[in-house]
């Protein structure tokens, strides 16, 4: 779709990352769950590890907000990779 490629070229795929489908329990606006089919972009190994500029995280979390996901799973991931970057290792993998 038009809205998949220009979500493709905001991303950087296929340079910075993969695509790869899967499968998402959804909870529809009446409370029933779906598994509906998506993707999710996967980082690829050749890129170093990095902070996300403040735009992009800022972004990611109003998706997350207008989607209903618990933000708190990337304020963790920020500060895990924060924490590993200080400590010159490799960031963990979410």
């Amino acid at each position: 779709t038009l809205d998949e490629r220009s979500l493709d070229i905001y991303e950087g795929f296929p340079h910075f990352y993969t695509k790869r489908k899967v499968k998402l329990d959804v909870a529809t606006h009446d409370g029933v769950l779906e598994d509906l089919p998506c993707f999710a972009y996967v980082m690829k190994a050749i890129r170093k590890p990095d902070i996300p500029t403040p735009r992009y995280i800022q972004t990611c979390m109003e998706g997350y907000d207008d989607f209903g996901f618990d933000v708190a799973v990337l304020d963790k991931a920020l500060e895990d990779t924060k924490v590993e970057l200080t400590n010159n290792q490799t960031p963990l993998s979410y």
